[in-house]
C-alpha cells in the first residue's frame, strides 16, 4: 500500500486534514495492536483446535522423521513461504487501515490506493483475460484428449500468475499426466501458488487448490525430492499441513497432520489424543482413510480407549467412501473388524453407519451398508467387551 500525500491549497483543505491525521493515528494504534495479536496467534497457532473432542477417548503412548534445512532456491522459496503465511492478520490490518481512511473522509490531502496499482509488476487486465482464455483452451484441450497442447496452454496461463493453471499444470508434472513426470518442477508451481494465495479466502472459488498446494508441498517435505535440494523437513511439512488444515480446513491436510501426530518415531512431538482430533476433523469430513485410520484405532484400542461399535461405524463408512486406491485396505480393516465384534456390536456399528450416510445425503450408500451387514462375517475372536 502507498500513500499519496498532496500539498493543501486552502484553508479548507487544511481544517479536513486534521481530523484525518488523528484517524491515521487511531489506525496505527489499531495496527501496533493487530500485529501483537498476529504474533501471538502465531506462537499459539499449535494450540487453536484443541478443543475438539472426539467423544470419550483416552490416550497414552508417544513420533515422525528426521529434517535436514533447505538450500539454495528451496530456502528462499520456503523463507516467503514462511513470511506469507504468518502475514495474513497483517495484511488484513492494512487493508482496514486503507478502507478506513477511505471511508472517513478522504478526497482531497491524503488519499490511500491499493498497491496493486502502483505496482509495475501487477498484471495488466488484458493479461488477466489472456490468461484466463488460456486456461479455458487448456481445459478444454486436456478433457478431448490432447493432454501436450493443454500443457501448453496451462504453462501460458501459469506464468501470467493463473493459480488454477498453476496448480493443474502442477499435478501433471507430478503424475506425468501428458508431460514426463518432474517432481521438482511440480514443487515450484505448487509454491508459486502458496506464495501468492496463502491468504485468500478459504471459501473462494481457488481456495482448494490453494489448500491443496499446500498439501502437496507438505508431501515433498515428508519424503523430499531426490536428486534435489528438496530434502526430508517434517517440521516444514508440519506447518505447511497445519496451515492448510485450520485455514483453509482441508481433510487431506487435516489427514495428514493426524498420522504425524500418531508416528511412533518421534518421542517428543507425538500426540495420539491430538492426532485422533485431526483424523476425526477430515473424517466428518467424507475423508475415507481418516474415517478408516480411526476406526481402527479405536477398534484395537491402539492410544485411544477401546469402542468396537465407534470403531467398526467408522471402517464400515470409510468402506463406503473408498476408492480405489484405499479400497483393499480399508474392507480389510473392516473385515477384521467385523470378526472380532460381537453380533450385537455388528448391528450397532451398521445402524450407525447408516444413520451418518443418511445425514450426509448418501441414502444409497446408507442401503448398501444395510443390504451388505448380513454378509459379514459372525465369528467372534477373543472378548469384544473388553
Amino acid at each position: 500500500m502507498k500513500l499519496q500525500r498532496t500539498l493543501p491549497l486552502s484553508e479548507p483543505f487544511a481544517i479536513r486534514l486534521v481530523p484525518t491525521i488523528a484517524v491515521a493515528g487511531l489506525c496505527r494504534k489499531l495496527a501496533g495492536f493487530a500485529f501483537a495479536m498476529a504474533r501471538l496467534g502465531r506462537r499459539n497457532a499449535g494450540m487453536a483446535w484443541q478443543d475438539v473432542s472426539i467423544g470419550g477417548c483416552d490416550t497414552h503412548g508417544r513420533g515422525p522423521f528426521g529434517t535436514s534445512a533447505p538450500a539454495g532456491r528451496e530456502a528462499a522459496a520456503i523463507g516467503s513461504l514462511q513470511r506469507r503465511t504468518f502475514g495474513i492478520m497483517r495484511s488484513t490490518c492494512w487493508r482496514f487501515i486503507a478502507g478506513g481512511l477511505v471511508a472517513l473522509g478522504l478526497g482531497g490531502p491524503i488519499t490511500v490506493q491499493s498497491a496493486l496499482a502502483f505496482d509495475a509488476n501487477a498484471p495488466a487486465e488484458s493479461d488477466e483475460a489472456a490468461s484466463a482464455d488460456m486456461f479455458r483452451a487448456g481445459t478444454k484441450a486436456y478433457f478431448a484428449g490432447d493432454k501436450a497442447k493443454a500443457a501448453d496452454a496451462f504453462g501460458f496461463a501459469a506464468d501470467k500468475g493463473h493459480p488454477v493453471a498453476q496448480w493443474k499444470l502442477g499435478r501433471m508434472y507430478q503424475e506425468g499426466d501428458g508431460v514426463a513426470t518432474d517432481d521438482y518442477k511440480a514443487f515450484e508451481l505448487f509454491s508459486e501458488v502458496a506464495n501468492d494465495h496463502a491468504d485468500d479466502a478459504p471459501h473462494s472459488a481457488q481456495a482448494p487448490f490453494v489448500s491443496n498446494s499446500f498439501v502437496e508441498l507438505g508431501v515433498y517435505y515428508l519424503n523430499g525430492i531426490k536428486d534435489t535440494a528438496v530434502t526430508p523437513n517434517v517440521e516444514r511439512a508440519r506447518e505447511l499441513f497445519t496451515y492448510a488444515a485450520s485455514y483453509f480446513g482441508d481433510a487431506d491436510a487435516q489427514y495428514h497432520l493426524g498420522l504425524l501426530y500418531l508416528d511412533p518415531a518421534r518421542e517428543k512431538e507425538r500426540d495420539p489424543r491430538l492426532g485422533a482430533r485431526w483424523l476425526k476433523l477430515a473424517a466428518e469430513k467424507g475423508h475415507a482413510a481418516a474415517q478408516a485410520r480411526l476406526g481402527e484405532m479405536l477398534v484395537e484400542g491402539t492410544d485411544l480407549k477401546r469402542n468396537v461399535v465407534a470403531g467398526l461405524m467408522w471402517l464400515t463408512v470409510a468402506s463406503a467412501h473408498a476408492d480405489d486406491r484405499d479400497e483393499a485396505w480399508i474392507r480389510e480393516a473392516q473385515e477384521d473388524a467385523m470378526a472380532i465384534a460381537t453380533e450385537k456390536e455388528r448391528r450397532r456399528a451398521t445402524q450407525l453407519a447408516e444413520q451418518v450416510l443418511a445425514k450426509s445425503g448418501e441414502a444409497d450408500k446408507a442401503a448398501d451398508v444395510a443390504n451388505s451387514a448380513d454378509q459379514a462375517p459372525s465369528r467372534v475372536v477373543g472378548d469384544a467387551s473388553r
